[in-house]
């Protein structure tokens, strides 16, 4: 059995590890490999095929944020930058009620600044779906808080 570390901590890498010794885990980038001290560890990059890519008109003067609703992928920056350059802001990202820090900073950083107008929040999205949101936005923010190992977004 293989299983692909996309988000994962040490804690639960250890878990795995421990717990499934015949399971073999294989990082998405060896940034995260050396990020969770594997520096030997097996990587599979991600596939993401450019011409899969349905690139739009950027038709909507609006922009876009897309990403989990964790303080690192930035969301509250987002519309903090929307905000400086006074344009509207799509917000496609699920609270992950598996991570502690998920539903509180929601609740408390970036709920409050969702007024459904300037800023607009929609929980999540098929991928295609948030594809042709992308695709019909004028630019995409993705103003992370850390090294991404190996973001989709």
């Amino acid at each position: 059995m293989i299983l692909t570390y996309h988000y994962i901590s040490p804690e639960l890498l250890e878990f795995y590890e421990k717990s499934f010794p015949r399971c073999r885990g294989v990082f998405v980038s060896h940034t995260q490999a050396v990020g969770l001290d594997r520096p030997h560890g097996r990587v599979i990059h991600n596939a993401v095929r450019g011409e899969d890519i349905p690139y739009g008109s950027g038709s909507e003067d609006r922009l876009i944020v897309v990403g989990r609703m964790v303080p690192r992928k930035g969301i509250a920056e987002a519309i903090r930058i929307a905000r400086h350059v006074d344009k509207p802001l799509l917000v496609i990202a699920p609270v992950m009620y598996n991570l502690a820090e998920s539903p509180v900073y929601f609740r408390d950083v970036v709920a409050p600044l969702i007024d459904g107008k300037e800023v607009r929040y929609i929980p999540s999205l098929s991928n295609d779906l948030v594809l042709q949101e992308v695709g019909r936005s004028r630019a995409f923010l993705f103003p992370l808080q850390w090294e991404e190992p190996f973001g989709l977004a």
